[in-house]
């Protein structure tokens, strides 16, 4: 997530196209085809981690689960609305937006000023387009704990994360442009045993349909000291091991 989002996408690519329109349950695709400011590319660069959205003011989810990432990102981790309640627990980001008005590459594009959470020195947005009440007015049940900024947050975005993991820690290195390797990706986020990251986290288990965080003395971020990155035993048993191992070995 170091790129310009869309740098290679082309107006005609969008043109005709039409929206897959989400819904609890399901959804299906819109019958109106993209034109005009919906089929430029312009209109779909604003680029996040986790892309937010509902159906008729109410959000798709009950609840989404966003932890043991490491993430090198230009864009905000959460944008869209209306948006359910995040639990994010463990995660090691570095941001590398350069603020508003700065360079193409590292610039923050902002859909939402009244709804924007920011980095204490205003330069990288945490969140976008992120509402801290409900419609029924009552705070959102955000739970954000043991997660590594390599920035301090600004005080609104303070609210809801405690900032309770060790650090902060900035991954120095750098992703290539195009399709990096997953050698290349690895040897970014990769942590020395006595790194903060190695023992700042919280210890997570999956109770009840729930991500409960206790404890101290877990990794933060995605990579183990060992090089394994991080996995974690849950009930609906998806390959996600299987699926990275696969990636890596390649076709």
């Amino acid at each position: 997530m170091v790129g310009v989002p869309g740098s290679n996408c082309r107006n005609e690519g969008w043109v005709g196209s039409r929206q897959f329109v989400a819904k609890r349950g399901g959804g299906n695709w819109s019958t109106e085809s993209a034109e005009g400011d919906e089929a430029a590319c312009a209109t779909h660069r604003f680029g996040t981690a986790v892309k937010l959205g509902g159906d008729d003011h109410e959000p798709l989810l009950d609840r989404v689960f966003f932890f043991n990432n490491s993430l090198l990102t230009r864009s905000p981790l959460f944008r869209g609305s209306p948006g359910p309640p995040i639990t994010s627990y463990n995660n090691a980001v570095t941001f590398i937006g350069c603020g508003p008005n700065g360079d193409g590459s590292c610039k923050q594009e902002i859909d939402c000023p009244e709804e924007a959470l920011w980095t204490e020195d205003r330069r990288a947005l945490f969140a976008d387009c992120f509402p801290l009440r409900g419609k029924d007015g009552r705070p959102i049940a955000h739970r954000m704990r043991y997660n590594s900024y390599h920035r301090l947050l600004d005080a609104k975005a303070a609210e809801i994360d405690r900032q309770e993991g060790k650090g902060p820690v900035r991954f120095v290195g750098s992703i290539p442009s195009g399709m990096a390797t997953a050698a290349e990706i690895e040897k970014t986020f990769a942590i020395e045993p006595d790194s903060p990251l190695a023992h700042g986290g919280c210890q997570l288990q999956y109770l009840n349909g729930d991500l409960i965080c206790t404890g101290t003395g877990a990794v933060l971020g995605a990579v183990l000291p060992g090089g394994q990155r991080f996995d974690f035993e849950l009930p609906f048993r998806y390959p996600f091991m299987q699926v990275l191992n696969q990636a890596k070995a390649g076709p």
